[in-house]
């Protein structure tokens, strides 16, 4: 939380303001709708991996269970795997 800990609530609110605003502008209507629908999507997303750290004791340790290492239970492959994922997204919004 240490990212997030020292911006006040009003200054986060106007920091998405700002990004809504910076993605959405030159886009078409339904370009602006599907960028809302991924935004509610990845915070839904959020909100299912607090839930989950809680249930889990607040432990980040990926879906290897007890696992502590350095990468928090991603290999490089996952990784990758996610990064060609979300470049296709991006692709997908131009």
């Amino acid at each position: 939380m240490s990212l997030f800990g020292s911006i006040g609530p009003f200054e986060l609110a106007g920091l998405a303001a700002l990004l809504a605003i910076g993605l959405s502008e030159g886009k078409t209507e339904d370009e602006v709708n599907v960028l809302g629908t991924l935004a509610t999507a990845i915070g839904s997303l959020f909100f299912l991996i607090a839930a989950q750290m809680g249930i889990n004791g607040g432990h980040q340790g990926g879906h290897h269970g007890g696992h502590h290492g350095g990468h928090h239970g991603h290999s490089e492959q996952d990784i990758s795997q996610q990064i060609k994922e979300l470049k296709l997204l991006v692709q997908e919004l131009k």
